[in-house]
């Protein structure tokens, strides 16, 4: 269970950030926020919800396993990628101030 958790959660980090470059391209910080915010699932919210939808049931406990393996994860994954997010937002934006700041060429039409 613990390991199909992790390979949905990269996965689905790794589908929001290919479609976030397509929308943010030149926005390294929304894709940054947009990938942790596109796989975000929070216990607070899915717990109650569980137990409110399988209240009667005796595997309650089944059910609300893979929300408490996905959370950790969640966790645990997300703070092995914020150097490097970091690293990679700081990359882009120095990379776009330069290319503003280099002057097209004046041609001159006749």
């Amino acid at each position: 269970m613990a390991i199909s958790q992790i390979i949905l959660l990269v996965a689905s980090m790794a589908i929001a950030w290919v479609i976030l470059f397509t929308f943010f391209n030149r926005n390294p910080q929304y894709r940054v926020v947009g990938l942790f915010g596109c796989s975000t699932k929070t216990a607070a919210l899915g717990i109650p919800l569980i137990s409110a939808i399988y209240e009667e049931s005796p595997r309650l406990g089944i059910y609300t396993l893979p929300l408490l393996i996905w959370y950790p994860s969640q966790l645990v994954l997300g703070t092995m990628l914020a150097l490097r997010l970091t690293r990679f937002v700081d990359y882009k934006l120095n990379k776009y101030e330069i290319e503003s700041r280099v002057e097209t060429p004046n041609v001159n039409i006749i």
